[in-house]
């Protein structure tokens, strides 16, 4: 931060930083984000990937510029997330967004934007995550958004109101998510051929299972290359069936 510059506004020393266990390395993709309020990595899931951003959000200090800062940072979040290929998105972090603020309206749009659950916000009630040095203001600035897979497979979300580490408080939220390569059911379309007449019981499979299947279904189409003829761009004098046999 550079504090020579005249007088500093807001909170100027902050940052965003994601931690994961290095036994997950193989299956996480750092992304770059162009953005010092924002920090992301993609993870390989048993559900498709996932992109995990980290956020920190400008601070209302009552005036234009703030607003127009709050609402390019939700920008380049949906940005982030529609130039990726992952199909599913959390983002975590402090919002500087309660429910009197005047960002209230933004945030909320771009939730549904994203079609993400306020997963913290559907679980707890009543609570805080920022208290001032006096002790006299409490709010809820602190969540975790989740798209509506991952928000099935959230397990607990908590405040750990133990933890003196700052004047926020961490939100905890457990999934029960695994990633690729640990022993996980995914569906592989590339299976040997003594697989090849395997027949999937689709009555008992679950909407996960089914998301799985439709992701791998989707990876592998895309990497079939059709010929120009079969589009209808063929020669004339060449019969369409003969051009598809032939493929």
């Amino acid at each position: 931060v550079d504090i020579s510059n005249g007088i500093l506004v807001g909170r100027p020393y902050g940052g965003t930083a994601i931690l994961y266990n290095k036994s997950l390395s193989c299956n996480v993709t750092v992304v770059d984000t162009s953005n010092p309020r924002l920090c992301a990595i993609k993870l390989a899931a048993n559900v498709g990937p996932i992109l995990f951003v980290c956020v920190y959000m400008p601070t209302d200090t009552g005036d234009s510029e703030c607003m127009e800062n709050y609402i390019a940072t939700c920008a380049n979040i949906s940005a982030l997330y529609e130039g990726s290929d992952a199909v599913h998105l959390v983002v975590g972090g402090d919002f500087n967004c309660h429910n009197e603020s005047r960002f209230i309206g933004c945030l909320r749009e771009f939730v549904a934007d994203n079609n993400l659950c306020m997963s913290d916000c559907n679980r707890l009630t009543d609570t805080f995550t920022y208290f001032n040095d006096a002790g006299t203001c409490r709010t809820w600035i602190d969540h975790v958004f989740c798209s509506t897979v991952i928000d099935s497979l959230v397990q607990n979300v908590s405040i750990l109101m133990n933890f003196i580490t700052s004047d926020h408080k961490p939100v905890a939220v457990s999934l029960q998510l695994q990633s690729i390569g640990n022993g996980t059911k995914y569906y592989d379309l590339n299976r040997s051929n003594s697989c090849a007449n395997t027949v999937i019981d689709w009555s008992k499979v679950n909407e996960r299972d089914i998301l799985s299947y439709k992701i791998s279904l989707d990876c592998m189409l895309r990497s079939v290359s059709i010929p120009v003829c079969i589009l209808g761009e063929c020669d004339p004098t060449v019969e369409p069936q003969h051009t598809i046999d032939e493929y």
